[in-house]
């Protein structure tokens, strides 16, 4: 015999339906993130842990932890569980910790639900001892590496920036007392998820060690991220 479900069952089960997808599609006004990561807790109402291979994500001592392991291929990362909407302005500190071999990088990245567009910036040692801060974008999978988006450095603490003003998506580092720009574009006006990555490449798998600290998120508005 088939089932059959109470008429104030079914009109629950709608309304229940209807207010999910409104919160999955609400935009909430003004949003402005301070995180100092000083409480031991990794954040999971906020953040999600996505790291791989023999990458870890840890808060420890007062920042966030990002490592790789010596020999075997890995990121410590992790994303937002928010969609930035509208203006933002993110900055965040960084030091070098373990960071001297070929292709350690470590940076902050805003992307598209596809992930097929996107900006970031990072640090990455090409060398011993050699770094430069590095950004590019991408646009509808058409990746664009302008004149100019790379600069040495002999930096091993700093501060990353990413704003966003319309469409137009601007990277900076903060290097003796001043922001310095590293590129500025045209990207895109849609919703972005927002990641923080350290780690090594397949290329060459040195150990890693990068905190962060003192995030800033200061956005128009945000939209949760909803399966």
């Amino acid at each position: 015999m088939k089932k059959q479900f109470s008429k104030p069952l079914i009109f629950f089960l709608f309304f229940l339906a209807i207010f999910q997808l409104s919160l999955c599609n609400a935009v909430n006004a003004q949003i402005m993130i301070s995180e100092d990561f000083d409480d031991e807790v990794f954040d999971t109402n906020t953040w999600e842990n996505k790291s791989f291979g023999s990458g870890a994500t840890n808060e420890v001592n007062g920042s966030l932890k990002l490592t790789a392991q010596n020999g075997v291929y890995g990121r410590g990362y992790f994303t937002s569980n928010f969609y930035l909407v509208g203006d933002f302005d993110i900055q965040i500190d960084f030091s070098l910790i373990s960071f001297t071999n070929y292709w350690s990088g470590a940076g902050i990245y805003v992307f598209t639900e596809d992930r097929q567009t996107y900006m970031n910036i990072y640090i990455a040692a090409y060398g011993i001892g050699g770094k430069a801060y590095t950004a590019i974008y991408q646009i509808d999978g058409t990746l664009y590496v302008p004149p100019g988006c790379s600069t040495s450095t002999n930096d091993v603490s700093g501060t990353f920036r990413l704003v966003r003003v319309g469409s137009q998506m601007t990277s900076y580092y903060w290097s003796n007392g001043d922001w310095e720009q590293l590129v500025t574009s045209e990207v895109t006006d849609e919703k972005l998820s927002f990641e923080v990555a350290a780690g090594n490449t397949p290329a060459a798998t040195p150990y890693t060690e990068v905190h962060f600290d003192n995030l800033i998120i200061d956005a128009d508005s945000f939209a949760p991220a909803c399966d």
